[in-house]
This record gives structure tokens, sequence and C-alpha cells, in this order.
């Protein structure tokens, strides 16, 4: 009877140890480098559901990820330098690493906060009427170091300054980019559009639009949308004014069924505008 417990004891000894060990901690990615796509990079995978796995980006903080039959999926935003991403997988006393690459992506601009200002600056320009715009660059053409061209012309620098202190006014009352913003984050929401960013240590990395296509018959929601596409275009540095009328075209093109997406590329700066049956996309990227 001892023997025989014993035996039984060895037995279970050995199937507990056995059991242990079952769990893989291997870690399996679709790729060992990844481009951004858009915003992010999206990185894809396997491991056994049973461990416990995580990442950290470039040896930052560690985010826990959940395994779904054996496969888990996770984004990086993109940034202007490649990122090491190390994935960790544990199960009771095993450990596997695994480090990928996601690419660096080029920045629309490195300088955020001038993005905001020459943004704000074309808002407030575009709600002047041609006649206020003429009187303004008037003013810009005369040389006020010179006092008879300065008395020959007082009344357009009166005009001038009276232009300039009602965009000043106005500027509270208009759209505006958000300032202090970080990560991906909605630059602009409202129930016309989302204007939505990868902002990385005050680089704009990239962007989104994301606009009902029901607001693009709309005339007065439409005007709105396309204001604004205009002066984000002008401020990262591309001609806002061809970028419309090139998309005006494509949506016009566009058929209700489609999903497809097409491409417009302007001083550098690359639209893609992908459609699906309720929203229009525009992804900016360098």
């Amino acid at each position: 009877m001892r023997k025989k417990t014993i035996s039984l004891l060895a037995i279970a000894s050995g199937c507990i140890l056995f059991l242990s060990g079952c769990s893989n901690t291997k870690i399996e990615t679709s790729k060992q480098e990844y481009q951004v796509d858009g915003m992010t990079a999206v990185v894809k995978g396997k491991t056994d559901s049973n461990n416990t796995l995580t990442y950290q980006i470039d040896g930052g903080k560690k985010h826990q990820l959940q395994i779904k039959n054996r496969e888990f999926v996770f984004q990086v935003p993109g940034k202007d330098k490649n990122q090491k991403v190390k994935l960790t997988a544990k199960h009771g006393s095993q450990t596997t690493t695994k480090v990928v690459t996601v690419k660096k992506q080029e920045p629309l601009s490195k300088n955020y906060q001038e993005v905001c200002e020459k943004f704000g600056q074309t808002i407030s320009m575009s709600q002047l009427s041609q006649s206020e715009l003429e009187v303004l660059q008037k003013a810009k053409n005369i040389d006020t170091q010179n006092q008879s061209e300065v008395i020959k012309n007082q009344d357009v620098l009166r005009q001038a300054k009276e232009i300039q202190t009602k965009i000043a006014k106005s500027g509270s009352n208009s759209i505006s980019l958000k300032k202090n913003a970080s990560g991906i984050t909605n630059l602009i929401k409202n129930q016309t559009f989302t204007l939505r960013a990868n902002i990385q240590s005050n680089q704009l990395i990239s962007a989104t639009i994301i606009v009902p296509t029901s607001n693009l018959k709309n005339k007065d929601k439409a005007k709105q949308f396309g204001t604004v596409f205009v002066a984000f275009s002008q401020a990262i540095g591309a001609n806002g004014k061809e970028v419309m009328e090139e998309f005006e075209k494509e949506t016009k093109s566009q058929n209700n069924s489609q999903t497809t997406s097409k491409t417009i590329k302007n001083h550098g700066v690359t639209y893609s505008v992908g459609f699906s049956k309720t929203d229009l996309y525009i992804y900016i990227t360098k």
C-alpha cells in the first residue's frame, strides 16, 4: 500500500511538472519591420493564450495586451524616428521576448504651434471680402519708412488697421486648432467633421479628416469643411485651393457604393482619400 501511494504521488508530481511546462511562450509576429500606414503601424502576431503579454516602445511604459485565440494586435503611433517595440510573453517561470521595429515617418511639420498660427491666419483671411483683401494687399506694398508714402496712402493704412482690428476680434469666435495637443488626438471635432492628428514632441506627424458623406450635400456644412480643409492644407505647406479642386473632382467621380481609395499629391503632401458607405476619410501624410 505504501509503495502504491508513493507511485501515485510520483505520477501526480510528474503531471504537475508536465502541465506547468506545456504553455509555449514563443512570440510570432507578422513582420520584423512595420511601416506606418496613415497615423499608426499595426503590429500583429501570435502567442499562447495562457501567456501574459506586454509591450514597451523604446523602453517606455509597459502595456498589457489581450490575446484572443492565440492572436494579438495593437497600434503604434508614428514618429520621426525608428521605434523599437519589445514584446514580452510570460507564463510561470518562463519568459520570451521579441523586438520588432516601426519605421520612421516624415512629419507634416516640425513645429505644430506654427501650423496652429498659419491655420488661424488663413481662417481669418477667409472671412474677409475681396475688397478688404485688396486693401490689405495695398497696405502691404506701402513703404511705411517713407513719410511721403505714408501721408499719400493714409486712407489705405487706416482702412487696413480697421480690418486688422476686425480680424483680431473675430479670432476668438472662429474655428481654431487645439493648442496643447499630444499623441493621437482630435484637433477639431464638431457635427460637420473631425480633424484628428498625431502630435509627437510638438511635431505634426500625420492627420486624418473624417466627414459624413451626407454633410457634403449640405451647402453650409460643405462650405465649413472646405474652409478648414484649405486652411489646414495651407498651414502644412500644400496649396489648399489646388488640393480642394482635385478633391472635388475625385468625390464627384465617386460611386456611392464604392469603398476604394484615391490619392492626391501636392507640394510633397499626400492625401489618401478613402470612402465608406457613410463616411469620407482623408489620410494626410508626407
